[in-house]
């Protein structure tokens, strides 16, 4: 094999690269706390999804588990079934993941396991210690997010 590995360094990697990536990034925050059932997380990022240009109608939907809402298009559908399908079991129904498939590479699905995980992991964290839910902290956590990409608003 030549060139480097289809495969990210490191999940710190993954989350800088994707930390707001319309989309893939921004949903993948939400469906794991949604998915999770943790309140913290995901009203921690209201904001950060608002940011990346997630409307408020998607977001609602992703929390109730409406994925055959108007608001979501198909390829954001596609990636959040298929979010929410790796974080309720140890495997993916064949038809979520060839929808998947189809609008990403091997890596990119990789990475977006990885991300998922991480916020379901942080999620679990937040669920079992019974974190308090706090206001968000609005562009705080959006500008210190841009700052470790080495970009400003």
């Amino acid at each position: 094999m030549t060139g480097r590995p289809p495969f990210p360094q490191t999940p710190a990697h993954v989350l800088k690269k994707r930390a707001h990536a319309a989309g893939q990034g921004a949903h993948g925050r939400v469906t794991a706390a949604a998915a999770t059932d943790c309140e913290y997380e995901f009203v921690q990022h209201v904001p950060v999804s608002a940011s990346c240009g997630v409307p408020e109608a998607v977001r609602d939907a992703i929390e109730r588990w409406d994925f055959d809402a108007p608001e979501l298009p198909d390829d954001d559908r596609a990636i959040v079934r298929f979010m929410a399908a790796v974080v309720a079991a140890p495997t993916v129904p064949d038809e979520i993941f060839s929808a998947v498939e189809e609008r990403l590479t091997a890596r990119e699905i990789l990475e977006i396991m990885q991300v998922t995980g991480f916020y379901w992991s942080f999620g679990r964290v937040c669920t079992v210690l019974e974190v308090e839910t706090e206001s968000d902290h609005g562009d705080a956590v959006i500008d210190a997010s841009l700052r470790m990409q080495g970009t400003a608003r």
